[in-house]
């Protein structure tokens, strides 16, 4: 579940939440979380799309 991680947890992301976006760029594959992650690597601020209990959600959260 995503309550059990750490990160996920202290960026607001619940339990049953679905990603799908990080920064814009959409996830529809394995290799797309690799990609986001050199993309964002850098970034000051990452916007994670999530759809939340069938709603679209989106959580910004500020890299330090």
């Amino acid at each position: 579940s995503l309550s059990s991680v750490p990160l996920a947890k202290q960026v607001g992301l619940k339990d049953n939440d679905v990603i799908q976006a990080v920064n814009g760029i959409t996830i529809d594959s394995q290799e797309k979380i690799g990609e986001i992650g050199t993309k964002v690597g850098n970034a000051n601020t990452i916007r994670i799309s999530v759809l939340r209990e069938g709603k679209p959600q989106m959580i910004t959260v500020k890299v330090q």
